[in-house]
Parts: structure tokens; sequence; C-alpha cells
């Protein structure tokens, strides 16, 4: 399970997934891969969102 830091009100997506890189020793890019489902992110940016795979991620944790 990765560990999920509080957001900023003025955050950037990048920003909070850089922070969620940071906090769980990942790149951004396989940050991206666990909260994206892909298997081979080539990019941050242009990586589709799967929105059950990633609430799945992170426990439903954008639900509470």
């Amino acid at each position: 399970m990765l560990i999920l830091p509080e957001s900023w009100p003025d955050e950037t997506i990048y920003s909070l997934l850089a922070k969620i890189a940071r906090v769980n020793g990942l790149s951004p890019l396989e940050a991206i891969g666990l909260l994206s489902g892909e298997k081979h992110p080539i990019s941050v940016i242009g990586c589709p969102v799967n929105i059950k795979h990633f609430c799945e991620a992170t426990t439903f944790v954008a639900e509470r």
C-alpha cells in the first residue's frame, strides 16, 4: 500500500505525484505506474487515468 501525503490547496497533480513518489521511495514513473495501472509508463503527463485502478491503488482514499 502506498503512503499518501496530504495535498496542499494550490498543489498541481505533478507536485502531488512527486511527493507520493518521494515518501514511498519511488521514481515518478514508478509511482504513476502503480497509480494508473500502466505496466511501463513512458511519461507522467501522457499516462492515461484509470479511475477504478487509482481508487483501488489508493484504497479509495479519494472517496473519504
